[in-house]
């Protein structure tokens, strides 16, 4: 065993210390379902503290997973911190796709709405598809002050993992893009009639591109067929 990973051990076994009067213990994978309820809220701090000093990237956002409680808001920052720490200096390979949809998924289970300021900011960055989680999360919440931020989502790519550049995976590259779409459909405001018209015709639109190989011909037209049916919906909406 590596010395790192004999020194993120034994940080999780001084936690898990810490966590026995709240009667769990963690481990180091994802939790899609926190173990702490909303009156546990003292736990946050303690795991946050003890995060900072891990050394896996993947051990810290596994155990950032288990804030993911409705009301645990003052977790928001740290989650969001680690975001756009590992989409500015680690994002590469497909793994750190699922990564980066850990950390999303947990912020949009909190579903603060204290930190509209934070989620503006992640979808400024360079997007992932993770954002997507973000997207459905302000989407449910209602909340306007991120309208513009998300917008600007709709007519550019967001980053994949080179791996899937020539790849049916490729297409992922619009994922955010027809999640910003659909958020905008959803509103169903007249005044976004003519701009979701446009999605009809995705063939006319220069920015959906994809690179020379086996599969560009299938990539264009799943891609294609997609948009299709949000403007159809989206304009069936508003009828």
């Amino acid at each position: 065993m590596r010395s790192e990973d004999r020194q993120d051990r034994a940080v999780l076994k001084e936690l898990n210390q810490k966590l026995k009067p709240e009667g769990v213990r963690l481990k180091f994978w994802y939790y899609d379902v926190s173990p702490f309820t909303e009156a546990d809220k003292r736990v946050i701090p303690i795991i946050l503290s003890h995060t900072d000093r891990l050394h896996s990237d993947k051990n810290k956002i596994f155990l950032l997973s288990a804030l993911g409680v409705r009301g645990y808001d003052e977790a928001v920052p740290a989650l969001v911190d680690e975001y756009k720490f590992y989409n500015d200096n680690r994002y590469s390979e497909p793994l750190d796709e699922l990564l980066l949809l850990d950390l999303c998924d947990t912020i949009a289970r909190i579903a603060s709405e204290k930190h509209i300021d934070l989620y503006v900011e992640l979808l400024r960055m360079p997007p992932t598809t993770a954002l997507a989680s973000i997207i459905k999360m302000l989407g449910k919440m209602k909340i306007s002050e991120a309208d513009e931020a998300i917008f600007n989502l709709i007519g550019r790519e967001n980053k994949i993992p080179q791996a899937w550049i020539g790849k049916p995976n490729e297409e992922d590259k619009y994922w955010c893009s027809l999640n910003a779409l659909e958020y905008m459909i959803d509103k169903r405001d007249a005044k976004y009639r003519g701009y979701i018209q446009k999605f009809l015709h995705p063939e006319e639109l220069d920015w959906i591109r994809f690179s020379e190989s086996e599969y560009r011909k299938a990539n264009y037209a799943s891609c294609y067929k997609k948009y299709i049916a949000l403007a159809q919906k989206g304009l069936s909406d508003l009828e």
